[in-house]
Protein backbone atom coordinates (compact mmCIF):
# COMPACT_ATOMS: atom_id res chain seq x y z
CA UNK A 1 0.00 0.00 0.00
CA UNK A 2 1.43 3.26 -0.78
CA UNK A 3 -0.29 6.87 -0.08
CA UNK A 4 -1.39 9.29 -2.60
CA UNK A 5 -1.72 13.57 -1.92
CA UNK A 6 -5.40 12.76 -1.31
CA UNK A 7 -4.70 11.00 2.10
CA UNK A 8 -2.54 14.06 3.43
CA UNK A 9 -6.18 15.87 3.69
CA UNK A 10 -6.59 15.96 7.34
CA UNK A 11 -3.86 13.80 8.77
CA UNK A 12 -4.39 12.82 12.45
CA UNK A 13 -1.78 12.76 15.07
CA UNK A 14 -2.61 11.27 17.99
CA UNK A 15 -1.08 12.52 21.56
CA UNK A 16 -3.09 10.52 24.72
CA UNK A 17 -2.28 13.90 26.79
CA UNK A 18 -5.59 15.26 25.71
CA UNK A 19 -7.48 11.92 26.85
CA UNK A 20 -8.90 11.99 30.62
CA UNK A 21 -7.59 8.99 32.29
CA UNK A 22 -9.10 5.73 31.17
CA UNK A 23 -10.22 6.89 28.15
CA UNK A 24 -9.76 4.62 25.04
CA UNK A 25 -7.81 6.61 22.39
CA UNK A 26 -9.65 4.24 19.61
CA UNK A 27 -12.79 5.43 20.56
CA UNK A 28 -11.77 8.61 19.12
CA UNK A 29 -9.60 7.75 16.46
CA UNK A 30 -13.25 5.85 15.14
CA UNK A 31 -15.12 9.18 15.78
CA UNK A 32 -12.33 11.22 13.55
CA UNK A 33 -12.48 8.37 10.97
CA UNK A 34 -16.36 8.84 10.44
CA UNK A 35 -15.86 12.51 10.01
CA UNK A 36 -12.95 12.40 7.31
CA UNK A 37 -9.57 11.76 8.43
CA UNK A 38 -7.91 10.67 6.08
CA UNK A 39 -4.47 9.50 7.44
CA UNK A 40 -3.82 8.63 11.16
CA UNK A 41 -0.29 8.48 12.78
CA UNK A 42 0.19 6.95 16.25
CA UNK A 43 2.61 9.21 18.03
CA UNK A 44 2.87 8.65 21.63
CA UNK A 45 6.33 9.45 22.57
CA UNK A 46 5.92 9.67 26.26
CA UNK A 47 4.60 5.95 26.07
CA UNK A 48 6.67 2.79 26.33
CA UNK A 49 7.09 0.20 22.91
CA UNK A 50 4.83 -2.22 25.35
CA UNK A 51 2.26 0.19 25.63
CA UNK A 52 2.89 1.65 21.93
CA UNK A 53 2.07 -2.15 20.45
CA UNK A 54 -0.95 -2.16 22.28
CA UNK A 55 -2.26 0.91 21.07
CA UNK A 56 -1.19 0.32 17.84
CA UNK A 57 -3.04 -3.36 18.06
CA UNK A 58 -6.06 -1.62 19.02
CA UNK A 59 -5.81 0.99 16.04
CA UNK A 60 -4.55 -0.80 12.80
CA UNK A 61 -8.18 -2.54 12.79
CA UNK A 62 -9.99 0.90 12.64
CA UNK A 63 -8.33 2.16 10.03
CA UNK A 64 -8.08 -0.70 8.21
CA UNK A 65 -12.48 -0.81 8.15
CA UNK A 66 -12.00 3.07 7.15
CA UNK A 67 -9.27 2.21 4.14
CA UNK A 68 -7.08 5.46 5.89
CA UNK A 69 -3.21 4.72 5.96
CA UNK A 70 -2.05 4.09 9.44
CA UNK A 71 1.66 5.02 10.37
CA UNK A 72 3.57 4.93 13.40
CA UNK A 73 5.92 7.43 14.51
CA UNK A 74 9.13 6.75 14.28
CA UNK A 75 8.58 2.86 15.95
CA UNK A 76 9.85 1.10 13.21
CA UNK A 77 10.18 -1.99 15.21
CA UNK A 78 6.60 -1.71 16.34
CA UNK A 79 5.55 -0.34 12.78
CA UNK A 80 6.59 -4.06 11.87
CA UNK A 81 5.24 -5.88 14.72
CA UNK A 82 1.78 -4.99 14.12
CA UNK A 83 2.11 -4.83 10.00
CA UNK A 84 1.30 -0.83 10.20
CA UNK A 85 0.86 0.76 7.06
CA UNK A 86 4.08 2.76 7.02
CA UNK A 87 6.24 4.69 9.38
CA UNK A 88 7.11 8.50 9.70
CA UNK A 89 10.84 9.65 10.53
CA UNK A 90 11.92 12.61 11.73
CA UNK A 91 15.68 14.36 10.29
CA UNK A 92 17.10 12.48 13.92
CA UNK A 93 15.31 9.21 13.75
CA UNK A 94 15.77 6.60 11.98
CA UNK A 95 16.93 7.11 8.48
CA UNK A 96 14.66 6.92 5.52
CA UNK A 97 16.59 4.08 4.10
CA UNK A 98 17.22 2.14 7.20
CA UNK A 99 13.53 1.88 7.67
CA UNK A 100 12.47 0.74 3.93
CA UNK A 101 15.21 -1.80 4.91
CA UNK A 102 13.11 -2.80 7.89
CA UNK A 103 9.74 -2.68 6.44
CA UNK A 104 10.01 -3.60 2.79
CA UNK A 105 9.09 -2.10 -0.42
CA UNK A 106 5.66 -1.96 0.02
CA UNK A 107 5.37 0.17 3.00
CA UNK A 108 4.58 3.59 3.38
CA UNK A 109 7.99 5.80 4.95
CA UNK A 110 6.87 9.62 5.66
CA UNK A 111 9.88 11.91 6.50
CA UNK A 112 10.36 15.22 8.06
CA UNK A 113 11.37 18.28 6.01
CA UNK A 114 12.97 21.71 7.03
CA UNK A 115 13.78 22.80 3.88
CA UNK A 116 14.06 22.18 -0.40
CA UNK A 117 17.80 19.96 0.91
CA UNK A 118 16.48 17.96 3.14
CA UNK A 119 13.29 17.61 0.79
CA UNK A 120 15.02 16.18 -2.32
CA UNK A 121 17.39 14.14 0.35
CA UNK A 122 14.07 12.25 1.77
CA UNK A 123 12.99 11.58 -2.42
CA UNK A 124 16.31 10.43 -3.32
CA UNK A 125 16.15 7.72 -0.36
CA UNK A 126 12.49 6.93 -1.18
CA UNK A 127 10.24 8.57 1.17
CA UNK A 128 6.49 8.07 -0.41
CA UNK A 129 5.48 11.46 1.85
CA UNK A 130 7.00 14.47 3.35
CA UNK A 131 5.92 16.23 7.22
CA UNK A 132 6.95 19.65 6.35
CA UNK A 133 6.84 22.21 9.70
CA UNK A 134 6.49 23.39 12.02
CA UNK A 135 4.39 26.20 9.90
CA UNK A 136 2.70 27.99 12.78
CA UNK A 137 4.95 26.78 15.97
CA UNK A 138 3.39 23.69 17.94
CA UNK A 139 1.98 23.11 21.58
CA UNK A 140 3.02 19.35 21.58
CA UNK A 141 6.41 20.06 20.02
CA UNK A 142 8.32 23.13 22.47
CA UNK A 143 11.86 23.22 20.39
CA UNK A 144 9.76 23.72 17.00
CA UNK A 145 11.38 26.60 15.15
CA UNK A 146 8.67 28.29 12.55
CA UNK A 147 9.34 27.60 8.94
CA UNK A 148 8.28 29.94 6.50
CA UNK A 149 5.40 29.97 4.14
CA UNK A 150 8.23 30.87 1.31
CA UNK A 151 10.23 27.61 2.30
CA UNK A 152 6.83 25.10 2.20
CA UNK A 153 6.75 26.67 -1.49
CA UNK A 154 10.40 25.67 -2.17
CA UNK A 155 10.05 22.52 -1.06
CA UNK A 156 6.93 22.06 -3.20
CA UNK A 157 8.87 22.85 -5.79
CA UNK A 158 12.14 20.55 -5.43
CA UNK A 159 9.69 17.45 -4.97
CA UNK A 160 6.93 15.67 -6.33
CA UNK A 161 5.91 14.07 -3.11
CA UNK A 162 2.66 14.30 -1.48
CA UNK A 163 3.23 16.96 1.06
CA UNK A 164 1.58 17.57 4.64
CA UNK A 165 1.82 20.84 6.84
CA UNK A 166 2.26 20.36 10.33
CA UNK A 167 2.80 22.86 13.88
CA UNK A 168 0.28 24.75 15.28
CA UNK A 169 -2.24 24.32 12.62
CA UNK A 170 -5.82 25.39 13.52
CA UNK A 171 -8.99 26.14 12.16
CA UNK A 172 -8.22 29.83 12.56
CA UNK A 173 -5.09 29.50 10.48
CA UNK A 174 -5.41 26.86 8.09
CA UNK A 175 -6.52 28.94 5.37
CA UNK A 176 -2.94 31.27 5.19
CA UNK A 177 -1.54 28.23 3.90
CA UNK A 178 -3.79 28.13 0.72
CA UNK A 179 -0.93 28.25 -2.28
CA UNK A 180 1.63 26.65 -0.02
CA UNK A 181 1.95 23.65 -1.91
CA UNK A 182 0.80 21.56 0.85
CA UNK A 183 -1.70 19.01 -0.02
CA UNK A 184 -3.17 18.26 3.33
CA UNK A 185 -2.45 19.16 7.18
CA UNK A 186 -1.04 16.92 10.42
CA UNK A 187 -3.39 18.24 13.14
CA UNK A 188 -3.24 17.08 17.16
CA UNK A 189 -4.93 19.29 19.51
CA UNK A 190 -7.14 21.27 16.87
CA UNK A 191 -8.99 17.70 16.62
CA UNK A 192 -8.51 16.14 19.96
CA UNK A 193 -8.32 19.26 22.51
CA UNK A 194 -11.59 20.70 21.13
CA UNK A 195 -14.67 20.98 24.10
CA UNK A 196 -18.46 20.62 23.64
CA UNK A 197 -20.45 23.38 24.44
CA UNK A 198 -20.56 21.85 27.55
CA UNK A 199 -16.87 22.62 27.98
CA UNK A 200 -15.86 18.58 27.64
CA UNK A 201 -13.45 17.14 25.54
CA UNK A 202 -15.33 14.23 23.79
CA UNK A 203 -15.34 12.20 20.91
CA UNK A 204 -18.11 13.54 18.98
CA UNK A 205 -16.93 16.99 19.82
CA UNK A 206 -13.50 15.86 18.15
CA UNK A 207 -15.97 14.94 15.24
CA UNK A 208 -17.05 18.24 14.78
CA UNK A 209 -14.01 19.24 14.50
CA UNK A 210 -12.95 17.25 12.30
CA UNK A 211 -15.91 17.88 9.64
CA UNK A 212 -15.03 21.56 9.46
CA UNK A 213 -11.50 20.35 9.18
CA UNK A 214 -12.29 18.56 6.63
CA UNK A 215 -13.60 21.66 4.72
CA UNK A 216 -10.92 24.14 5.10
CA UNK A 217 -8.60 21.68 3.90
CA UNK A 218 -10.23 21.04 0.84
CA UNK A 219 -10.50 24.64 0.58
CA UNK A 220 -6.57 24.91 1.35
CA UNK A 221 -5.71 22.12 -1.17
CA UNK A 222 -8.02 23.65 -4.11
CA UNK A 223 -5.66 26.87 -3.90
CA UNK A 224 -2.72 25.50 -4.64
CA UNK A 225 -1.48 27.69 -7.66
CA UNK A 226 -4.05 30.22 -6.98
CA UNK A 227 -2.54 31.71 -3.32
CA UNK A 228 -5.42 33.73 -1.74
CA UNK A 229 -3.91 37.11 -1.34
CA UNK A 230 -3.15 39.68 1.13
CA UNK A 231 -5.79 42.42 0.67
CA UNK A 232 -5.69 44.35 3.64
CA UNK A 233 -3.25 45.74 6.27
CA UNK A 234 -3.81 47.22 9.57
CA UNK A 235 -1.62 49.02 11.70
CA UNK A 236 -0.83 50.03 15.20
CA UNK A 237 -0.03 53.24 15.97
CA UNK A 238 2.32 53.77 19.13
CA UNK A 239 5.54 52.15 18.40
CA UNK A 240 4.40 50.69 15.44
CA UNK A 241 3.79 53.78 12.87
CA UNK A 242 5.42 55.96 15.45
CA UNK A 243 8.17 56.30 17.62
CA UNK A 244 5.99 57.20 20.49
CA UNK A 245 5.92 54.77 23.44
CA UNK A 246 8.01 56.86 25.10
CA UNK A 247 5.21 58.78 25.90
CA UNK A 248 3.03 56.44 27.60
CA UNK A 249 6.17 54.76 29.38
CA UNK A 250 5.80 57.97 32.04
CA UNK A 251 2.49 58.95 31.49
CA UNK A 252 0.54 57.39 34.33
CA UNK A 253 3.43 58.00 36.55
CA UNK A 254 3.20 62.45 35.50
CA UNK A 255 -0.07 62.27 36.30
CA UNK A 256 -0.07 60.24 39.64
CA UNK A 257 2.91 62.81 40.41
CA UNK A 258 0.68 65.53 39.84
CA UNK A 259 -1.82 64.84 42.25
CA UNK A 260 1.26 64.31 44.71
CA UNK A 261 1.09 60.40 44.83
CA UNK A 262 4.04 58.56 45.10
CA UNK A 263 3.44 55.76 42.01
CA UNK A 264 4.00 52.47 43.27
CA UNK A 265 6.67 49.87 42.03
CA UNK A 266 5.45 47.62 39.11
CA UNK A 267 2.71 50.27 38.00
CA UNK A 268 3.66 50.40 34.46
CA UNK A 269 3.70 46.49 34.16
CA UNK A 270 0.15 46.35 35.25
CA UNK A 271 -1.43 49.27 32.94
CA UNK A 272 1.04 48.21 30.01
CA UNK A 273 -1.77 46.29 27.86
CA UNK A 274 -5.02 48.45 29.21
CA UNK A 275 -7.02 50.75 26.97
CA UNK A 276 -7.02 54.37 27.83
CA UNK A 277 -10.87 53.89 29.78
CA UNK A 278 -9.72 50.92 31.77
CA UNK A 279 -6.57 52.80 32.82
CA UNK A 280 -8.61 55.58 33.88
CA UNK A 281 -11.14 53.12 35.83
CA UNK A 282 -7.64 51.40 37.58
CA UNK A 283 -6.46 55.01 38.45
CA UNK A 284 -9.49 55.95 39.74
CA UNK A 285 -10.07 53.16 41.91
CA UNK A 286 -7.10 53.06 43.34
CA UNK A 287 -6.02 56.29 43.83
CA UNK A 288 -8.96 58.34 43.77
CA UNK A 289 -8.15 60.55 41.37
CA UNK A 290 -11.28 61.97 40.03
CA UNK A 291 -14.84 61.07 39.81
CA UNK A 292 -15.54 59.56 36.51
CA UNK A 293 -13.09 57.85 33.65
CA UNK A 294 -14.17 60.38 31.32
CA UNK A 295 -12.58 62.93 33.58
CA UNK A 296 -9.02 60.94 34.42
CA UNK A 297 -9.05 60.60 30.35
CA UNK A 298 -9.41 63.88 30.07
CA UNK A 299 -6.48 64.68 31.97
CA UNK A 300 -4.09 61.99 30.75
CA UNK A 301 -4.96 62.85 26.97
CA UNK A 302 -4.26 66.95 27.59
CA UNK A 303 -1.16 65.43 29.40
CA UNK A 304 -0.12 63.90 26.06
CA UNK A 305 -1.82 65.83 23.11
CA UNK A 306 1.57 67.92 23.11
CA UNK A 307 4.20 65.26 22.12
CA UNK A 308 1.45 63.88 19.07
CA UNK A 309 0.44 67.22 17.70
CA UNK A 310 4.17 69.06 17.86
CA UNK A 311 6.88 66.22 18.58
CA UNK A 312 6.43 62.46 17.68
CA UNK A 313 7.76 61.29 14.59
CA UNK A 314 7.13 58.61 12.14
CA UNK A 315 8.89 55.39 11.89
CA UNK A 316 11.50 55.20 9.30
CA UNK A 317 10.75 54.51 6.15
CA UNK A 318 7.01 54.02 6.64
CA UNK A 319 5.93 56.20 4.34
CA UNK A 320 8.20 54.27 1.61
CA UNK A 321 6.09 50.97 2.72
CA UNK A 322 2.31 52.81 3.07
CA UNK A 323 3.30 53.63 -0.31
CA UNK A 324 3.71 50.57 -1.64
CA UNK A 325 1.48 48.75 -0.18
CA UNK A 326 -0.96 51.51 -1.55
CA UNK A 327 0.54 51.15 -5.23
CA UNK A 328 -0.28 47.86 -4.87
CA UNK A 329 -3.87 47.57 -3.85
CA UNK A 330 -3.85 46.74 -0.52
CA UNK A 331 -6.54 48.85 2.12
CA UNK A 332 -4.88 50.20 4.69
CA UNK A 333 -6.68 50.88 8.26
CA UNK A 334 -5.46 51.99 11.85
CA UNK A 335 -6.34 50.17 14.68
CA UNK A 336 -4.87 51.80 17.75
CA UNK A 337 -5.80 51.86 21.76
CA UNK A 338 -4.71 55.78 21.51
CA UNK A 339 -7.11 58.39 21.01
CA UNK A 340 -8.89 59.40 17.68
CA UNK A 341 -7.53 63.22 17.96
CA UNK A 342 -3.53 61.95 18.76
CA UNK A 343 -3.63 60.04 16.34
CA UNK A 344 -5.23 61.82 13.33
CA UNK A 345 -3.16 64.98 14.52
CA UNK A 346 0.15 62.92 14.51
CA UNK A 347 -0.53 61.22 10.98
CA UNK A 348 -1.30 63.96 9.27
CA UNK A 349 1.82 66.35 10.68
CA UNK A 350 3.64 63.03 9.39
CA UNK A 351 2.44 63.43 5.88
CA UNK A 352 0.31 59.68 6.27
CA UNK A 353 -2.89 60.22 7.12
CA UNK A 354 -3.67 59.94 3.48
CA UNK A 355 -2.68 56.40 2.70
CA UNK A 356 -5.08 55.39 5.52
CA UNK A 357 -8.92 54.16 4.51
CA UNK A 358 -10.30 53.96 8.26
CA UNK A 359 -9.44 54.22 11.38
CA UNK A 360 -10.35 51.71 14.85
CA UNK A 361 -9.41 52.65 18.24
CA UNK A 362 -10.25 50.41 21.29
CA UNK A 363 -12.15 53.51 22.94
CA UNK A 364 -14.47 53.95 20.55
CA UNK A 365 -15.60 50.60 20.47
CA UNK A 366 -15.07 49.28 23.82
CA UNK A 367 -12.66 46.63 22.86
CA UNK A 368 -9.25 45.85 23.64
CA UNK A 369 -6.74 44.18 21.61
CA UNK A 370 -6.47 40.98 23.85
CA UNK A 371 -9.35 39.82 21.78
CA UNK A 372 -9.76 39.61 17.72
CA UNK A 373 -12.77 41.20 17.56
CA UNK A 374 -11.53 44.64 16.81
CA UNK A 375 -9.62 43.24 14.44
CA UNK A 376 -11.84 41.33 12.72
CA UNK A 377 -14.92 44.13 12.35
CA UNK A 378 -11.20 46.43 10.83
CA UNK A 379 -10.69 43.82 8.05
CA UNK A 380 -14.41 43.31 7.41
CA UNK A 381 -14.71 47.30 7.11
CA UNK A 382 -11.70 47.20 4.52
CA UNK A 383 -13.48 44.41 2.67
CA UNK A 384 -11.39 41.47 3.51
CA UNK A 385 -10.99 38.12 5.37
CA UNK A 386 -8.46 37.71 8.43
CA UNK A 387 -6.69 34.97 6.13
CA UNK A 388 -6.31 38.08 3.93
CA UNK A 389 -5.13 40.93 6.02
CA UNK A 390 -1.75 41.46 7.73
CA UNK A 391 -1.65 43.40 11.17
CA UNK A 392 1.19 44.99 12.26
CA UNK A 393 1.87 45.50 15.71
CA UNK A 394 4.84 46.24 18.47
CA UNK A 395 2.57 44.01 21.20
CA UNK A 396 3.18 41.05 22.23
CA UNK A 397 -0.20 40.24 23.26
CA UNK A 398 -1.66 41.95 19.96
CA UNK A 399 0.44 40.11 17.82
CA UNK A 400 -0.36 36.65 19.56
CA UNK A 401 -4.37 37.74 19.26
CA UNK A 402 -4.19 38.30 15.73
CA UNK A 403 -1.86 35.49 14.75
CA UNK A 404 -3.89 33.00 17.08
CA UNK A 405 -7.49 34.12 14.93
CA UNK A 406 -6.06 33.56 11.44
CA UNK A 407 -4.36 36.82 10.63
CA UNK A 408 -1.42 36.92 9.03
CA UNK A 409 0.94 39.51 11.15
CA UNK A 410 4.39 41.80 11.43
CA UNK A 411 6.23 41.96 14.20
CA UNK A 412 7.63 45.54 14.36
CA UNK A 413 11.22 46.04 16.61
CA UNK A 414 10.72 48.64 18.59
CA UNK A 415 12.82 50.16 21.51
CA UNK A 416 10.29 49.50 24.04
CA UNK A 417 9.98 45.97 23.26
CA UNK A 418 12.96 44.27 23.17
CA UNK A 419 12.11 42.51 26.30
CA UNK A 420 10.00 40.19 24.46
CA UNK A 421 11.77 40.46 21.04
CA UNK A 422 11.82 36.45 20.91
CA UNK A 423 8.68 35.61 21.37
CA UNK A 424 7.40 38.65 18.89
CA UNK A 425 9.41 36.52 16.49
CA UNK A 426 8.25 33.22 17.39
CA UNK A 427 4.36 34.14 16.84
CA UNK A 428 4.73 36.49 13.84
CA UNK A 429 5.12 36.01 10.52
CA UNK A 430 7.35 38.29 9.90
CA UNK A 431 9.85 40.25 12.14
CA UNK A 432 10.28 43.90 11.03
CA UNK A 433 13.75 45.73 11.75
CA UNK A 434 13.03 47.86 8.91
CA UNK A 435 10.10 49.09 7.00
CA UNK A 436 12.29 48.43 4.34
CA UNK A 437 11.68 44.75 4.46
CA UNK A 438 7.98 45.07 3.79
CA UNK A 439 8.34 44.83 0.12
CA UNK A 440 10.83 41.75 0.24
CA UNK A 441 8.96 40.24 3.31
CA UNK A 442 5.43 40.74 1.40
CA UNK A 443 6.41 40.43 -2.49
CA UNK A 444 5.17 36.92 -2.96
CA UNK A 445 1.70 37.36 -0.81
CA UNK A 446 -0.09 40.44 -2.80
Amino acid sequence: MKIDKNAMRLYAVTDRRWLSEGEALAEYLEAVLKAGVTCVQLREKNSTQEERLKEAQAIKPLCAAYHVPFIINDDVATAKAVDADGVHVGQDDTSVLEARAVLGPGKIIGASAHNAEEARRAAQQGADYLGVGAVFGSSTKQDASYLPIETLREIRQAVDLPIVAIGGISEANILKLSGSGADGVAVISALFDQKDETGKITPQSAAAAARRLCKLSEEMAASNGNPKRIRAALFDVDGTLTDSMYIWESADEMLLKQHHIVPPPGLKKELDALTLRQTAVFLNEHFGLHDTAEETMDEICKMVEGEYFYKVQGKPYIETALSWLSENGIALGIVTASERYHVEAACKRLGIWENFQKMFTCTEMGLTKHTPEIFEHAARELGALPQETIVFEDALHAVKTAAGNGFWTAAVDDTFNQEYSRELKETADWFLTDYRQVEKFLNGFI
